[in-house]
């Protein structure tokens, strides 16, 4: 069983076995600022429950892509690729963030978290006019993986003469994020 303990100005005690003082009042405000945690190394074999986030496994930004000059052929967002071992016995969610303009003609753009060999998991389409952005908010949720896992970001344009670029790359990072949310 996990132990609750506090901060009484010099040491950790466990709740229920010291005091805890009265907080001080100084200028309307507590003096003391008293932090409570839960330590669940305290007794042998104690652990969070299983269903429990375990929380990000990775977080990629990138601010330096490149204009991608291909169109009808799907690209890799430089930098938004990870590999991790995956557990079987948790559920993992993948997002993608990121902004994308067509500077010239029309087009409808295509987002994909893909694996490694490039096989689409998720897919997103935005239908741009000239001169527009897409704002991009992408997710996708899985389980029953396990191993050497990747994931990535591609995208597309069906303009044959437009041009995806990053908009903003310093402002408005692309952002690539893997977290385990809990048992599968």
């Amino acid at each position: 069983m996990a132990v609750l303990k506090y901060w009484n100005g010099s040491a950790w005690v466990a709740l229920g076995t010291g005091t805890l003082d009265q907080v001080a009042i100084q200028d309307g405000q507590p003096a003391d600022v008293y932090e409570i945690w839960i330590d669940t190394d305290e007794d042998a074999g104690a652990a969070w429950p299983a269903a429990t986030p375990r929380g990000r496994v990775s977080g990629l930004i990138t601010t330096s892509m490149a204009d991608l000059t291909t169109f009808t052929t799907e690209a890799d967002i430089t930098g938004l690729t990870f590999t991790w071992t995956a557990d079987a016995t948790r559920m993992y969610r993948t997002t993608v963030q990121g902004i994308s303009d067509q500077i010239t003609n029309a087009g409808t753009h295509q987002l994909f978290i893909c694996d490694g060999s490039n096989t689409h998991l998720r897919q997103a389409n935005q239908v741009l006019a000239i001169a527009s952005l897409a704002a991009w908010n992408l997710q996708h949720w899985e389980s029953g993986i396990s191993g050497s896992v990747t994931r990535k970001v591609r995208i597309t344009s069906s303009a044959a003469s437009g041009r995806i670029r990053q908009a903003s790359p310093t402002s408005f990072p692309w952002t690539l994020l893997v977290e385990d949310i809990g048992a599968a």
